[in-house]
């Protein structure tokens, strides 16, 4: 069983690559599934490690909006938010 640091995403791809890397280096290496080829598997790498990128952008700019919308509505020290300026139109 592998280590949990070697259960981490960018682990994971990067023993992708190994196995790639010495898939490359077997003399005759043609395997009958077209996917399998050295050339399909580092696109798919590549697939994969473009697919995480766009994950973790997102997953920021998502943080981002959420701390923006957290801050508007509740304040920052000293500046009201929308919701105690609300309370005070209503009282």
């Amino acid at each position: 069983m592998p280590s949990t640091s070697e259960q981490t995403f960018g682990n994971k791809l990067q023993h992708g690559r190994d196995l790639n890397t010495a898939l490359g280096q077997i003399v005759g290496y043609s395997p009958d599934n077209p996917d399998l080829t050295v050339a399909a598997l580092g696109l798919f790498l590549l697939d994969v490690e473009a697919a995480n990128n766009l994950v973790a952008s997102t997953g920021q700019a998502l943080s981002d909006a959420r701390r923006d919308r957290r801050m508007t509505y509740f304040g920052d020290s000293g500046t009201p938010g929308l919701g105690t300026l609300a309370g005070r139109v209503r009282d």
